[in-house]
């Protein structure tokens, strides 16, 4: 499973870092990890985020995994007080779960948005280069060179 984090509340680095024990710990083990990046929001005016992509090994399935997720994340203090998108303390989505694909209410896996945000893009291709959309059919790679998000995204040193 591919895993996205994002944070651009408090201690941004600080709430990715804790998000990863909890991964590792509660969803299954990790087995690729990019770098930070630095990037703008998207779809909203709000501060800048961290992000980052994950690659984790569970046993758990789609539903079961973003459950726990979703409950970590409020647990850590995401609040989601309106519709749309809104700052976070931290934000996990799963991007791939293999070369599966779910549409059902509230998960939708690859996510609908993979090929239009650099700030998943960029590490995503860092760690997984070569790996194919289940549906575009495009690497990693190929998707980072093809999207127009013009948002700030920088991995940091």
């Amino acid at each position: 499973m591919v895993l996205a984090l994002g944070s651009n509340v408090g201690d941004r680095k600080v709430n990715m870092e804790r998000a990863v024990v909890f991964i590792g710990e509660h969803i299954g083990a990790i087995k690729g990890q990019s770098g930070l990046y630095r990037s703008g929001a998207w779809g909203f005016e709000g501060s800048e985020f961290l992000n980052m992509v994950l690659v984790c090994e569970t046993e758990l399935g789609p539903r079961q995994a973003l459950n726990r997720m979703k409950v970590y994340e409020k647990e850590e203090g995401r609040e989601k007080t309106k519709d749309g998108y809104e700052d976070r303390l931290i934000d996990i989505d799963i991007i791939y779960y293999g070369d599966r694909t779910v549409d059902e209410p509230g998960l939708h896996i690859p996510h609908w948005a993979i090929a239009l945000r650099m700030f998943v893009l960029a590490p995503l291709a860092e760690i997984l280069p070569e790996a194919i959309h289940p549906t575009l059919g495009l690497t990693s790679l190929e998707m980072l060179e093809r999207c127009k998000d013009e948002t700030i995204c920088e991995r940091l040193k």
